[in-house]
């Protein structure tokens, strides 16, 4: 520092200090504050982030269409498209949420088949990204098997739609599950890479990645070059859950 003395930059550094939790002596340099604050991150990323006020954080790729800066969508959406705004939202929660769609049987035989794979995934995952989040009702069938093996599991649901996540987020805590922040991107598409990024500010718990409810075989890219993608931001211990949805004997 050789002497030199910025109180500005001091104070904004330790700022964060003041909370987490007060230290028995501020730092008299920017050096010392450094320190200090970069124990305080590590204790952070440490542990689970929980939202003391109940409210809802989603964070958007900046590479998104969302319509409102042009009406058509990029080339190569098909089942995509069916998904912006709220009035996707609305359209698929009513669809999700129909006899017709998933009857109750099929939706509860579909859970035991979860929970029963989620009992035996070692090593035990910490976070859950949930591709496609959709309603979060097949998500929840994975949560209460995992939240009985720890109290240290985190949901991060990621979606097209800004509705659906914010749907998503309330509904898993609802169930006392932490839900730190959700994320609104295109993950047949660059998504994978905005994801790796975000996750850097995650503990480095391993991670079951789902995608489940039918969006499996509903996707519009290649399956094979989507699965690559999400390779690429998976790591040794992590898993990736995933159903596909096969043509049966009253399919139309």
């Amino acid at each position: 520092e050789r002497k030199v003395r910025q109180i500005s930059d001091l104070a904004g550094i330790t700022n964060e200090t003041y909370f987490y939790p007060p230290t028995p002596q501020d730092p008299t340099t920017i050096e010392a504050a450094c320190i200090q604050l970069a124990k305080v991150v590590r204790r952070k990323l440490d542990s689970p982030s929980r939202v003391e006020n109940g409210s809802i954080k989603v964070v958007s790729s900046p590479n998104l269409w969302d319509g409102s800066h042009s009406p058509y969508p990029p080339q190569g959406w098909n089942q995509r498209a069916l998904y912006v705004g709220k009035e996707g939202a609305r359209a698929w929660l009513q669809l999700a949420s129909s006899e017709a769609y998933m009857p109750k049987h099929t939706a509860h035989r579909q859970g035991v088949v979860l929970a029963e794979i989620c009992e035996r995934i070692e090593p035990m995952p910490g976070i859950v990204v949930s591709l496609g989040c959709g309603d979060a009702r097949t998500d929840k069938a994975v949560l209460h098997r995992l939240s009985k093996r720890t109290n240290k599991v985190m949901y991060l649901p990621v979606d097209l739609n800004e509705t659906l996540v914010r749907n998503a987020i309330q509904e898993i805590r609802n169930i006392g599950v932490s839900v730190p922040v959700g994320y609104q991107c295109d993950f047949e598409d660059d998504g994978p890479v905005f994801l790796a990024r975000e996750l850097l500010g995650h503990p480095k718990w391993p991670k079951l990645v789902t995608l489940l409810g039918g969006t499996f075989t509903n996707l519009d890219e290649s399956l094979l070059g989507f699965l690559d993608r999400v390779r690429n931001f998976m790591h040794e211990d992590d898993h990736f859950l995933f159903d596909v949805t096969l043509k049966g004997p009253e399919y139309s």
